[in-house]
């Protein structure tokens, strides 16, 4: 049992940035305890509050947003508040009869959702309620610190101090998951939205996911732009072989999105075909298309996801004797079932030339097709047009005109076929088919017109080339950049579009622009230059992870009740990075200290705290220690310290014993306790006789010092008194 136990408890979720600073500040008499990031927060609330009775108030600090609580990896929310009843029950139970329930959150008290959270939540605990309606935080980001909503009059005060409130530098907002609908609000989509529409300064938003959650897109999730953070929890994002999952376009170079602890599966991206001879569309990237920003995959995996070029088709025809010839058509487009921030205007095919009917007079040639852009097949050249024919002179095919170059992965048009050439008398001129269009980088060169053959028909149709397929899960862009930790990818694909050249299939896995930057640790794909190997095109090179270390911290003493052990990194991780430990030693973890699971040590930070509470007891144990050993861990490196080793300073004072004899008939014997260094708090003592002829009762009696029998307790212990 604690000596002096807390008047308030706050809980502090570790998904909230910088809350060091706010922790750091509280009140006296306050415990603070941090959650788990990957423990369910309700439970981990439940237990500690078990501990305690008679509080003034529990506080609770997390992100929130309206009618949720985000605690641990997992959410408190009108959709499973029942669920958890029992446990709330116990909260209120912890409090005193006009305790409080603070909860520091964005939003949880907003409208009806909100209003309704609350009310329930303080007629299952028993407990008064205060929330906020609106942001809570940093006053530049538009958050304050008042809880404007109550369910009862609220008597505790805020644990921090102002100070510290005023300089956090965040707002305590996110936005949860709770279904697995493809709209609408708690889903996906709908997160990814208001994130985006959230003005945040800055400020990583967080997305997280509820446990245990498939969601099967009926089409692609909106494009992500601002600094955001998706927690999966386990959710499987399943793009039902229809559908690119995901895209990245960060609005600036340095905006971070991370991805963490999902899964994209049966992602599918293609190229559209292209029309009368027009180049195929590029496909790429499957689950995921990044085209600006840094992404960092952690813990993801990437299954069966497909890109797919478009296909080229097949292309204007010269006309006939006296006919115009045919118009040629537009190319296909880069993902057309998603986004690949190509221009989406399709570019235009040629114009046919036109057939000539009188004496003598030769048919149009066509026109070339448009040049596509990124992605984007080039259009096909127009038909010739045909000559006159049957007159004195009879006239001349005119020529197809040249097909247009693809873009980026995009195939080129067809050249347009030759109109026919009548002149059966003097074929001076032989009309000549439109040249095909280069495919862009990776797509298929379009087909080359169809000059008129000796008989002086008109020249068939051809293929405009096929586009490629490019990063069946993954396609980074120029200047853009990946790392991926820990993730896996299996069973992914591409598939170059057909045409008169088919496009190109590369990078199954990953496909990596000239200028983009990819890296990876403890993740199955291959590193290299220039690598080609079906599975990756591109370069990827080794992310270096940290080496960890540890080293005891401040004393472990039961005098402070607290104590720590120091973490160090050689080098900062741009994620959060939850560290694992296992606890050995003689002192007993839940009695004679409490201690985290595990701790995290926020993005960008090289430094970390495992916190201990030791137990301030009434028990003399003067050889306790803990010895702390670090579990190993796909995102950092063991060092050469894994294992710390620190005492428990004992308050309890050294007992000795002296006695004065006793003379019969003169004088009563004494048995003196010494305590070296007095005892801070009262002290029970208890002994036992263990020898001598002298009969208890019957030779002696013993005595406190107001002369009042001592008694024995069912094991024969004395307990004479309290000393202090």
């Amino acid at each position: 049992m604690t000596i002096n136990p807390p008047s308030s408890v706050i809980f502090v979720d570790s998904n909230i940035a910088d809350y060091q600073s706010l922790v750091n500040s509280v009140e006296p008499e306050t415990k603070v305890v941090v959650l788990d990031s990957n423990r369910n927060g309700v439970e981990q609330i439940t237990e500690v509050l078990a501990n305690y009775d008679n509080l003034d108030s529990v506080q609770i600090l997390s992100h929130g947003d309206s009618g949720v609580l985000q605690l641990g990896n997992s959410s408190l929310d009108n959709g499973n508040i029942e669920s958890y009843e029992n446990q709330l029950q116990q909260w209120g139970q912890a409090l005193s009869e006009n305790g409080d329930i603070l909860l520091y959150g964005c939003n949880v008290a907003e409208g009806q959702q909100g209003q309704a959270f609350i009310h329930r939540l303080g007629e299952i605990t028993a407990a008064d309620i205060a929330a906020s309606e609106d942001l809570t935080g940093s006053s530049d980001l538009g958050g304050d610190w008042v809880l404007e909503a109550t369910t009862g009059f609220i008597e505790s005060p805020l644990a921090f101090q102002v100070e510290a409130m005023s300089a956090f530098n965040s707002v305590l907002q996110t936005f949860t998951v709770t279904n697995g609908n493809n709209g609408g609000a708690g889903s996906l989509r709908r997160a990814i939205l208001d994130a985006e529409n959230n003005n945040n300064g800055g400020t990583r938003d967080i997305i997280q996911v509820d446990e245990g959650l498939t969601i099967n897109l009926a089409d692609s999730l909106p494009t992500i732009s601002e600094d955001v953070e998706i927690r999966g929890n386990g959710v499987v994002i399943d793009g039902s072989n229809q559908h690119q999952i995901l895209t990245i376009n960060g609005e600036t170079d340095d905006t971070q999105i991370i991805l963490s602890d999902l899964s994209l599966r049966d992602g599918n991206v293609r190229g559209s075909n292209g029309s009368t001879g027009g180049g195929g569309g590029l496909g790429a990237g499957g689950a995921l298309f990044i085209n600006n920003g840094t992404v960092i995959a952690n813990n993801v995996d990437f299954t069966d996801n497909s890109a797919v070029g478009g296909n080229g088709s097949t292309g204007a025809r010269g006309g006939s004797a006296e006919r115009t010839g045919e118009n040629g058509g537009r190319g296909g487009i880069a993902n057309v079932n998603g986004t690949a921030f190509a221009d989406r205007t399709r570019a235009d095919g040629g114009r046919a030339g036109r057939g000539e009917r009188r004496n003598g007079r030769s048919g149009g040639s066509g026109s070339g097709g448009e040049d596509g852009s990124f992605g984007n097949g080039g259009g096909a050249g127009g038909g010739g047009g045909g000559g006159e024919s049957g007159g004195l002179q009879e006239g001349k095919g005119g020529f197809g005109g040249d097909g247009g170059d693809g873009g980026f992965g995009a195939g080129g048009g067809a050249g347009g076929g030759a109109g026919s050439n009548p002149n059966r008398r003097r074929r001076r001129r032989t009309a000549l088919g439109g040249d095909g269009g280069n495919g862009g980088e990776f797509g298929g060169d379009g087909g080359d017109g169809v000059d008129v053959p000796p008989d002086g028909s008109r020249g068939p149709a051809v293929r405009g080339g096929g586009g490629a397929g490019l990063g069946g899960a993954i396609f980074v862009q120029n200047e853009a950049e990946l790392i991926l930790l820990n993730s896996n990818f299996s069973g992914n694909s591409t598939a170059g579009g057909n045409g008169a050249n088919n496009g190109q299939a590369k990078g199954r896995d990953i496909f990596v622009r000239d200028n983009a930057t990819v890296s990876r640790a403890s993740t199955n794909v291959a590193t290299g230059n220039n690598l080609d190997n079906g599975r990756v095109f591109g370069d990827i090179s080794n992310f270096i992870l940290p080496t960890i270390n540890i080293a005891p911290g401040d004393n472990l003493s039961e005098i402070t009740q607290g104590g720590s052990f120091n973490l160090s990194l050689n080098r900062r991780l741009p994620i959060d990075l939850i560290v694992n430990y296992t606890v050995t030693g003689t002192a007993t973890n839940g009695e004679d200290f409490e201690i985290p699971s595990s701790v995290t040590i926020p993005v960008g930070a090289r430094q970390g705290s495992i916190d201990i509470e030791v137990t301030d007891d009434r028990l003399f144990d003067p050889n306790e220690n803990i010895i702390i050993t670090l579990e190993d861990s796909p995102l950092y490196n063991l060092g050469g310290t894994i294992s710390a080793e620190s005492p428990i300073v004992d308050d309890e004072p050294d007992i000795s014993l002296n006695a004065r004899n006793a003379v019969e008939g003169e004088r009563n014997g004494r048995l003196i306790f010494n305590l070296d260094p007095n005892a801070p708090e009262a002290r029970q003592l208890s002994f036992s006789i263990t020898g001598g002829t002298a009969e208890l009762d019957t030779d002696y009696r013993l005595l406190n010092a107001d002369d009042e029998p001592i008694v024995t307790d069912e094991e024969g212990n004395f307990f004479p008194r309290y000393f202090w």
